[in-house]
């Protein structure tokens, strides 16, 4: 099952705005996600009774639906390979797709290009490798 809601305040300058997508499953497992959508300004949110800080423009992950364990504000330059493992009652799987090789039609560029424009009417896929 998944649901949403979004909550609204007015700080006297900006109104700052979080949203909640919430998973659960028919055993009873819950995952979330709180997003604060403001640009400039962290929230302090309260979801299912707990006060949660949310850095701006940043999105919290709640595996349990109580715990954050990761919020996309504090990511750094990882020092491990990630490593997928179930957790509440999900499974996970991971798939590793080999890369096209490259033909007449591939392309290489240095930099990011976006995908929506790249891949307009010819793929479903772009591969961004380093």
């Amino acid at each position: 099952m998944y649901r949403d809601f979004q909550s609204c305040s007015w700080n006297g300058a900006d109104e700052l705005c979080f949203q909640a997508y919430v998973f659960k499953s028919s055993s009873g497992a819950c995952a979330a996600f709180l997003s604060n959508y403001h640009t400039n300004a962290a929230s302090r949110v309260v979801f299912n009774g707990r006060r949660y800080d949310l850095p701006a423009w940043s999105i919290s992950v709640l595996p349990d639906c109580k715990t954050a364990v990761f919020n996309t504000a504090t990511v750094s330059e990882p020092s491990a390979p990630a490593r997928m493992s179930p957790v509440g009652g999900f499974s996970w799987q991971s798939y590793s797709e080999a890369t096209n090789s490259l033909d007449d039609r591939a392309f290489t560029k240095d930099g990011l290009v976006e995908q929506l424009s790249m891949t307009w009417d010819k793929s479903d896929y772009l591969w961004y490798t380093t």
